[in-house]
């Protein structure tokens, strides 16, 4: 059927009439792309519901093909923004249209997207001037400091100091075996007071 033909060929590019319309009313608040997408609806409906009449289906096609130069005419006006290509599919959207049926089609969305890439280009070279110039803006002086301070060792960490000093064993006192019995014990070695060492002694010199 001619009608189907028609919107099998168009099914992939319609997401592009909401990504352009969504960025077209980002840029300029004021505008409002509504009775676009009306109309973009209305033909998308027709279309579906056309009879098998081929003559009808390539009118209908014909309307498409208009809306969508329309919009990306108006697109082309739109400056850049890299924040909404980088986090919505207009890029992706538009650069589907590369390979519409309608050369028109073609030829705009390939100068947009080519457009984008110089702009984004652009920004990214000031980007990168601006970063140098704020390098340069350094004084040598705070500059030298600042790379001692980063070349500069760090000093030792202080460890605590965990060793306790240990208290002095005592002294062993040496034992002697004594004879007792049938076994030998070990007992501590006693000094006999003064007055029995003098008794002991006097009694071996007679």
């Amino acid at each position: 059927m001619a009608e189907q033909g028609v919107l099998r060929r168009w099914k992939r590019f319609f997401p592009a009439f909401a990504s352009i319309h969504a960025a077209i009313e980002a840029a300029e608040p004021g505008i409002s792309r509504r009775e676009f997408r009306d109309a973009t609806d209305k033909v998308v409906a027709m279309l579906c519901n056309a009879t098998d009449d081929e003559a009808v289906a390539e009118e209908l096609r014909v309307v498409l093909d208009g809306m969508m130069v329309e919009a990306l005419l108006t697109l082309e006006l739109v400056p850049a923004m890299p924040k909404m290509l980088a986090s919505t599919d207009l890029a992706q959207d538009v650069g589907a249209l590369r390979n519409h049926p309608s050369e028109r089609v073609r030829s705009l969305a390939i100068g947009i997207v080519r457009g984008w890439r110089a702009s984004v280009k652009d920004e990214l070279l000031k980007a990168a001037a601006a970063m140098e110039k704020l390098s340069q803006a350094m004084e040598p002086d705070e500059a030298d400091d600042h790379h001692a301070k980063i070349l500069q060792p760090s000093p030792p960490k202080k460890t605590a100091n965990t060793s306790r000093s240990q208290p002095p064993f005592p002294k062993k006192q040496s034992a002697r075996p004594v004879v007792g019995g049938s076994r030998v014990t070990t007992t501590a070695k006693i000094d006999p007071p003064p007055e029995q060492r003098r008794r002991s002694g006097g009694a071996r010199s007679r």
